[in-house]
């Protein structure tokens, strides 16, 4: 990029008009240079210009091949109300239409000249003359800085050139710049997807956002934006849509794009030779090809960055098509000439062609594709093997694992099992039984029906591959001295194998994080995360960790504020797969529903029920669509009929008995709030649940349910919190201490100032509550208490941006029609009679409105009341 180049950040989804807008504020003796990546968003931009001033759009290659000039061709085009004269000087006719333009608008044309660096120099001096005379400025769009043409060297030299480029989106733009074109919110998941499908490109973002729209992949519930995880359609709509994508492309970097898309990875070595250097740094420099930044040093590979041209690419090339690009290409591209990612993407291209790879080759090219999350893969490269050996069965159970579709894992691993069996454990060396084992004790944290009987086969089959101190790990936890735990956990770092200490950090990490200590289990994680993210080789046991880390950030905080920080800290992780977005709705139902957000927490809760109806590794489908049910219960009836109808079928009557063990209570316990039954028999079942929960050492899922049962008023509950050994711990703990205190204490500032510290804190919902309980009791209350109470509600009834059921209990502060035309003239400074006059009724009917109101809010005197704005709410 130029010094010179001034980057245009965009704040729209619609760059045409700002493009435009900063196109005419250069300075009016000046032409523009216009760097736009595969010329993306450039109709646009003509068309904004278009509705300000004259403007001519040439595109040099349409020039015909007897000699007609593109210029020519174009002027007979340009629509000025009457036929530009047939002069058979074309310096005449673009002099005619230069003046009637000025004439017409009052400012100087513009030309845009597309393509300009296939300009004939006769075309390029004449343009070059008419700017210099002040008589026409130019548009010279280029898809990258280095497309040089002579006219913008010319005119760059003597100082008549302006160059502008726009800004790849940042992820703080793309937020604002999606709820204005959209018109409301839009779910966090549906901002990743769309970054990363267009790779910050305005443009291409505009068009993944219309794509999404038109095939139902973004879809609008009610009041938000919310991604579906079927995106089958977006991929095929993205194929259609390749010719046009790709138009702005010459044909050699077409042809590289597609071989990029189709291979995953190509050594930059090979690209080069193949198609110059000049193609390849072409679509390096426009950000459409770039390294691979998780390649080892030294290994320059080639990936398409925006996953949207990637995916167009792929689906537009038919099955034959790729297998006869690989014997034409692929086959001859050296595997040396890159690293392991792109020597591993060319075997899985050889294995979908129908290439014959040998099982060392499968093998290999299966642990790179697990290392970097390309899980998919490695069902191809299965299915290239004539026999399926069982390591490569246990590599395809980690992919299957790490895609959500445990049932298949499983099976592959029972496979395993059977294997060992027949051979009294000849038939599988050390490393796929240990590595069988290990998977299996992955599976069995959040899956343990599923996984413990196949584990037990694998176990029985020999010592060779046993996991002694990962068992022992496994054991110390069964008991509940968590000082064992640690240690236990420190002889399996120090003597168990590598994979053998990483799943036993995770299980002790998961343990301590989602039953007693998520401090402690946090700690334990993130320590692992930093490891896993520094040796690299464990993708998908770093995926397991992000998700298990926020899942610990939702039992753990208690600020939203806070909750959002540490959301971005590790959702921002450069992880690969696919379940990370139904956790990510989980995190967002959970704050939505902490603000008092109950219609968006509810909406978020079933994106993230439909994702792990798709793919649940975790089990945390049931939760997702008990917690759906709950928060449906504090909205309409309507709603909240239809949740129940879609939700209650995936949580089942009675005790929940699958999904994520330490959440299967606290699940049942959503499931009652969304069953809705009268509100004293929730709180005492919650109660009793809780109970259940502390006698199996569930410490996190007692808190939780207690929570839920203090929030809704049951004394019994608030009492066992007070006197609960864990009230004091810092986080959530300290957080449900303070608001069982504030519902039971009589010192009702003290209630009052816990309410607005959880409303500061964006726990709009247990700030309400505690407000909710005070004014339930407000003839007892002090006027100062009801007037900051009035005050409060008014205030966050003036913010909301969505009905709210609690708000909502706050029916007395709601004011009628005559009460409102009194406030409306108190508000003016007219006097009582004039009010009086104004609304045809007695001053004595107005005195007594307005003492009934500075009763009802506890003011003191008519400035107090004024000032609580409640006009405004």
């Amino acid at each position: 990029m130029s010094l010179h180049t001034r980057l245009v950040e965009s704040a729209a989804l619609d760059p045409g008009p700002e493009l435009a807008e900063d196109i005419l504020a250069v300075p009016c003796s000046q032409s523009v240079a216009l760097t736009l990546p595969g010329l993306w968003g450039l109709d646009d931009v003509i068309a904004a210009l278009s509705r300000r001033v004259p403007t001519l759009h040439v595109d040099v290659t349409h020039g015909s091949a007897t000699g007609t000039c593109a210029l020519s061709r174009a002027l007979p085009e340009a629509d000025f109300g009457e036929s530009v004269s047939e002069s058979p000087s074309l310096q005449d006719r673009l002099a005619q239409w230069a003046h009637r333009g000025l004439t017409e608008s009052g400012r100087v044309p513009w030309l845009v000249a597309e393509s300009a660096h296939k300009m004939d120099e006769r075309t390029a001096a004449l343009l070059q003359d008419f700017v210099l005379r002040g008589a026409l400025r130019l548009v010279l769009p280029r898809r990258r800085q280095a497309e040089v043409s002579t006219l913008a060297t010319v005119l760059e030299q003597g100082g008549w050139l302006s160059e502008l480029a726009p800004q790849l989106l940042r992820k703080q733009v793309l937020e604002s710049a999606l709820e204005a074109h959209m018109g409301t919110h839009v779910s966090l998941t549906a901002q990743r997807q769309i970054l990363h499908l267009s790779g910050g490109h305005v443009p291409l973002a505009r068009r993944v956002v219309d794509i999404a729209v038109a095939q139902g992949v973004l879809q609008r519930r009610e009041d938000m934006w919310m991604w579906e995880p079927e995106e089958g359609a977006l991929g095929a709509a993205l194929a259609r849509e390749s010719a046009d994508l790709f138009s702005g492309l010459d044909e050699a970097e077409q042809n590289l794009l597609i071989l990029t898309a189709i291979a995953g990875r190509i050594p930059e070595q090979w690209a080069v030779e193949e198609f110059s250097d000049e193609v390849v740094l072409s679509l390096k420099n426009q950000s459409i090809l770039g390294p691979d930044h998780k390649a080892p040093l030294g290994a320059l590979e080639l990936r398409v960055h925006p996953a949207a041209l990637r995916d167009a690419a792929r689906g537009a090339t038919r099955e034959a098509t790729a297998s006869r690009l690989w014997f034409e290409y692929g086959k001859r591209i050296p595997r040396a000439a890159g690293g392991p990612l792109a020597e591993a993407a060319l075997v899985c291209w050889a294995a979908r062609s129908g290439e014959p790879i040998t099982q060392g080759c499968a093998e290999f090219a299966a642990q790179v594709c697990i290392e970097q999350g390309w899980y998919d893969q490695v069902k191809h490269l299965k299915q290239a093997l004539a026999a399926v050996p069982p390591f490569m069965r246990m590599l395809g159970a980690r992919a299957d694992s790490a895609l959500g579709d445990i049932a298949a894992a499983v099976h592959e691993l029972q496979q395993v099992a059977e294997e060992a069996e027949n051979s009294a454990g000849s038939g599988i060396d050390e490393m796929t039984q240990r590595g069988a084992v290990t998977l299996l004790r992955r599976i069995s944290l959040f899956h343990p029906e599923v996984a413990l009987p196949t584990l037990d086969r694998l176990t029985r089959v020999g010592p060779r591959g046993q996991t002694p101190y990962l068992d022992r790990v496994v054991e110390a936890t069964e008991t509940p001295d968590t000082e064992k735990w640690l240690r236990e956990l420190v002889q399996a770092r120090r003597f168990g194998g590598w994979a053998e200490a990483v799943t036993a950090q995770l299980w002790v990490g998961v343990k301590l994080g989602l039953r007693r200590h998520p401090e402690l289990g946090r700690l334990v994680l993130s320590s692992l995360l930093d490891e896993l993210v520094r040796e690299g080789g464990q993708s998908d046991v770093e995926e397991t960790v992000v998700a298990v880390l926020l899942m610990i950030m939702i039992v753990q905080g208690w600020r939203t504020d806070m909750i959002r920080v540490d959301f971005h800290t590790w959702n921002g992780r450069a992880v690969r797969g696919p379940v990370l977005p139904g956790v990510t709705n989980l995190v967002a139902a959970i704050v939505a529903m902490q603000q008092g957000k109950m219609y968006s927490s509810r909406q978020h809760a079933s994106a993230a029920m439909r994702a792990f109806s798709i793919s649940d590794p975790y089990g945390l489908g049931p939760f997702s669509a008990s917690f759906a049910m709950a928060a449906s219960a504090f909205t309409d009836a309507r709603t909240s009929a239809q949740t129940r109808r879609d939700c209650a079928p995936l949580v089942g009557e009675g005790p929940v008995r699958r999904g994520l063990p330490s959440l299967r209570l606290a699940t049942e316990g959503m499931a009652l709030i969304g069953s809705e039954p009268a509100d004293e028999d929730v709180a005492s079942m919650l109660v009793r649940l809780a109970i259940q929960a502390a006698e199996e050492d569930e410490w996190i899922q007692e808190q939780q349910l207690l929570l839920l049962a203090t929030l809704g008023m049951s004394a019994d509950a608030a009492g066992r919190v007070l006197e609960a050994p864990w009230g004091h711990q810092p986080g959530r703990p300290s957080m449900i201490f303070m608001l069982a205190e504030a519902l039971t204490t009589t010192d009702d500032h003290a209630a009052l100032e816990t309410a607005e510290v959880f409303i500061g804190a964006k726990s709009q919902h247990f700030g309400l509550v505690i407000l909710s309980a005070l004014w339930a009791r407000r003839d007892e209350l002090s006027a100062e208490i009801r007037a900051r109470i009035a005050k409060t509600v008014m205030a966050q009834r003036h913010e909301a941006t969505e009905p709210s059921w609690i708000l909502n209990t706050f029916d007395d502060l709601t004011l009628c029609a005559r009460e409102r035309s009194v406030l409306e003239g108190l508000h003016r400074g007219d006097s009582t009679r004039v009010i009086a006059r104004a609304l045809n009724i007695s001053p004595r009917t107005v005195e007594a409105t307005v003492s009934a109101m500075l009763h009802r809010f506890g003011c003191a005197n008519r400035v107090e009341l004024i000032s609580l704005d409640l006009l405004a709410s």
